[in-house]
């Protein structure tokens, strides 16, 4: 058993299978949608119930997991968003006995949209919550279900956030003491950042700096980015010891989100020809259209400034 709440609901088991499984299930009948946004998450008081939830109802006849998380996350809280990455199932049993599942997806969103309380609404009132906050009663079973999700177990000594940081502080994460001493490299990062070309995504464990991700708006080959309908996303890594809990996702996805928020409506990023494990990666978040090979690096530059060679990579693109 993994959690049991005060309306007699118990949540037995996490089951981490594809979203193509989920037929293989009977009694799928509900869904999660599990939102971030800079580290804390969405979460709602539901006047019915009198306590905290995150989104979640039952799968209506006729619709997809995907698609009840989808309507209950807007109808639940008024957020849209509709890239969601699908984490899972929970099998529960009901207070009756039955064994059921809760399907669960997850996404991120750089902001919350204004929510305002109409009379047929089961939440009351919508916020973020940071996991150490006293906020009140939050369902068991909903807080396992995140916790294990998110990989945030509740520790109150660790904090892990998704910041926008400076391009100094991109100079201080690849070891430069200044600009001047940079690579050719590490001085186009750095204009581009501070031109707000660039977008320097991190994620941070308290203070520390353990991922990067970062998004150029705008490059010469306008199939990388072309500073209206595609952005590029490059030198996406996450430090070895927090690998495998949903942090580089969570990266990836603020990273997504605000390109839509900006209007872009393509992402590419570069995959090396010979990387298996890095293409199912990105083809699991979504990456798996090939654009074309390439054989010169955009946001690498040689002592001339200009793109430098490569020994080839292969573009590849998700609609956003």
């Amino acid at each position: 058993m993994l959690a049991h709440n005060k309306s007699g609901w118990t949540l037995l088991e996490y089951l981490k299978v594809s979203e193509d499984d989920i037929g293989d299930f009977d009694n799928v009948t509900g869904s999660f949608a599990v939102i971030s946004v800079n580290g804390e998450y969405l979460i709602g008081f539901n006047s019915w119930r009198q306590q905290w939830e995150f989104p979640a109802g039952g799968i209506e006849p006729g619709e997809t997991a995907r698609e009840a998380a989808i309507r209950e996350l807007y109808e639940e809280t008024h957020q849209r968003q509709t890239d969601l990455e699908f984490k899972g199932l929970f099998k529960i049993k009901d207070p009756k006995g039955t064994i059921k599942y809760q399907a669960v997806f997850y996404g991120t969103m750089p902001t919350l949209a204004p929510f305002s309380h109409i009379a047929e609404d089961e939440m009351d009132k919508i916020r973020l919550w940071d996991f150490k906050e006293d906020i009140g009663y939050v369902d068991e079973c909903d807080l396992k279900i995140v916790e294990l999700v998110t990989g945030n177990m509740n520790n109150p000594e660790t904090s892990f956030t998704i910041r926008q940081k400076s391009a100094r502080d991109m100079l201080s994460l690849w070891n430069y003491s200044n600009y001047s001493e940079a690579t050719p490299t590490a001085r186009f990062f750095y204009d581009n950042i501070e031109s707000g070309n660039a977008i320097f995504w991190s994620l941070c464990d308290e203070e520390n700096i353990v991922g990067e991700l970062y998004s150029f708006l705008e490059l010469e080959d306008k199939d990388f980015a072309d500073g209206k309908d595609i952005a590029y996303l490059c030198a996406f890594r996450v430090n070895k010891e927090y690998r495998g809990k949903g942090y580089g996702s969570m990266l990836m996805n603020t990273a997504l989100s605000d390109l839509k928020s900006k209007n872009f409506s393509l992402a590419t990023i570069g995959v090396g020809m010979d990387e298996e494990g890095n293409k199912k990666m990105y083809d699991h978040m979504g990456f798996n259209r090939k654009i074309k090979e390439c054989f010169f690096d955009p946001c690498a530059r040689d002592k001339d400034m200009k793109p430098a060679a490569d020994e080839g990579f292969i573009l590849m693109s998700k609609e956003l």
